[in-house]
């Protein structure tokens, strides 16, 4: 140790500022609510059906400018601290909610339903959806992606 005093010291160092910051909780669904804030521009759809574990659809759709295949015009969704989204352009609008673990998004309309927030970082989001249906022996799964980009 004599011949490394300055490294023992920086290495007491850090130890110490680990021990001595203090850990916020944090509120998932606030958090997640203020992230959401703003406007989001869709960038992928994906389907996906399955029947049975086969794909027996699977389409994938890209919206805006720098996609290779240019499906669709770049359509920006609006989450507003209101609980509103809005989406094409202004013309469809629902409230959300955001459940107690930051976990799914909820919109108002029925044939909107619940989604999962798969990926939740900085400059994008990932929102799923899986509906299961069950026929006779035949179990048809329904898949939904959405990708969402931040400009900024």
């Amino acid at each position: 140790m004599r011949k490394h005093p300055f490294s023992f010291l920086c290495l007491l160092a850090v130890v110490a500022m680990f021990y001595a910051c203090k850990k916020e909780p944090v509120d998932s669904q606030e958090f997640v609510k203020n992230h959401f804030l703003g406007g989001w521009p869709l960038k992928k759809e994906i389907s996906i059906t399955r029947e049975n574990g086969i794909i027996i659809k699977n389409d994938t759709l890209e919206f805006g400018l720098d996609s290779p295949n240019v499906v669709l015009p770049l359509d920006t969704v609006q989450f507003t601290a209101e609980g509103l989204s809005i989406r094409n352009k202004g013309k469809d609008t629902v409230s959300y909610t955001i459940d107690a673990t930051g976990d799914n998004i909820t919109y108002s309309l029925a044939s909107m339903g619940t989604w999962n927030i798969k990926t939740f970082q900085w400059r994008n989001i990932v929102l799923t959806q899986e509906k299961r249906e069950v026929s006779g022996s035949n179990v048809i799964i329904y898949y939904k992606e959405e990708q969402f980009v931040r400009l900024r």
